[in-house]
């Protein structure tokens, strides 16, 4: 009689045990969700859909009970899902990077990095110096012949000034020449 009284009471203390532990209270609209280590650096919080309605059914002595308004094939085809992405970091007259990431079960799958650094060149030209150039200048027509010795000044801006004396004539000639862009 006492084995008997020692399992009925077990038997009362673990249907005890299992209707409060059935019991227990939900956090109602979210849940913080654990995830493996490795799957990425950073915690991330995600909420569950609030179950309005529930169905119960029931067959003979197990009940299911089965959320209204949650798609679980729709939530295990997105978990599978492999997810592309594309990021520009910087696209400017320097640089073009772009980082490609692929997603696969929550996970970094692979990163690849698109960069390409533009170059400039500038052509410099030193800057242009004052110069004397000495010269002659012959001419004439049928009846006149001129002679002239020649001395030009070129200036910083490219510009430049003669002056001209014609020896046989005794004349003076001042020229300017200018760059034609």
């Amino acid at each position: 009689m006492k084995q008997w009284a020692k399992i009925i009471s077990y038997l009362l203390a673990f249907a005890l045990g299992a209707v409060l532990f059935h019991q227990k209270q939900r956090t109602p609209g979210g849940c913080i969700q654990q995830l493996p280590p490795k799957a990425i650096s950073y915690p991330v919080i995600t909420y569950a859909p609030i179950v309005e309605s529930v169905t119960h059914y029931s067959h003979s002595t197990d009940t299911v009970h089965i959320p209204a308004n949650i798609d679980s094939l729709a939530i295990v085809r997105d978990f599978f899902a492999k997810r592309h992405y594309l990021d520009t970091i910087a696209n400017d007259t320097n640089a073009f990077i772009v980082i490609s990431d692929t997603l696969f079960k929550n996970r970094l799958l692979s990163r690849s990095v698109q960069k390409r650094f533009f170059t400039h060149s500038y052509k410099v030209y030193p800057p242009i110096k004052a110069h004397f150039y000495a010269g002659i200048a012959i001419g004439g027509n049928g009846s006149r012949f001129g002679f002239a010795p020649s001395l030009i000044y070129q200036d910083k801006h490219a510009r430049l000034w003669g002056v001209n004396y014609d020896i046989f004539q005794k004349q003076i000639f001042v020229s300017a020449y200018f760059r034609i862009k």
